[in-house]
């Protein structure tokens, strides 16, 4: 059976580049394969002013966005995959850099067994069915408050083999769905 990762953001990288004005550029409720359209290919993105900013392959907030690097990796597991080009400026350092915002499919394979913290709309332990379709790589799980992103061990693997950083890893459990069951 394949394993699969809760990602989540490495609490060791402090000065993690803070957007100051996403969601004035990107309207998240569209990022979804049928609405992303309205959202355009390439957005410019202003940082918080911080003289220490280090740019990590991989971000998680406010959503999930990779480096050129990382999302070459992730382009190998999927090639259909659609993202936007945000464009990170950084005006204290004079820097820019650019990240790839992944348009993901989102699966309904939350278990009810999975402890929910219903104030923050977080999982800390996700428990899936193990019913994800075998070439889906990277995905968000429905239903939730806030964005829950689940990637197979094997692009995580791929990824961690290239030393690229940015992002915390939690393995879920998997759960096969009573029948009858919803």
């Amino acid at each position: 059976m394949m394993r699969y990762f809760l990602l989540g953001p490495d609490k060791q990288i402090s000065d993690a580049p803070v957007c100051e004005n996403f969601n004035q550029r990107v309207d998240i409720r569209r990022l979804n394969p049928k609405q992303s359209w309205e959202i355009p290919s390439r957005v410019l993105v202003t940082l918080d002013p911080n003289e220490h900013t280090v740019f990590p392959d991989v971000v998680m907030a406010p959503v999930l966005m990779f480096s050129p690097e990382a999302w070459k990796v992730v382009e190998d597991y999927e090639p259909y995959l659609k993202a936007k080009e945000v464009v990170l400026l950084d005006q204290v350092n004079a820097l820019t850099q650019v990240y790839f915002l992944p348009i993901l499919t989102q699966l309904d394979c939350l278990a009810e067994q999975s402890p929910y913290d219903r104030v923050g709309g977080l999982l800390s332990e996700p428990v899936l069915y193990d019913e994800i379709p075998t070439l889906l790589s990277l995905f968000q799980i429905s239903g939730m408050r806030t964005p829950h992103t689940i990637m197979r061990m094997d692009l995580m693997e791929s990824l961690l083999c290239r030393n690229l950083y940015g992002v915390k890893m939690t393995e879920v459990r998997l759960l096969q769905r009573e029948k009858g069951g919803t």
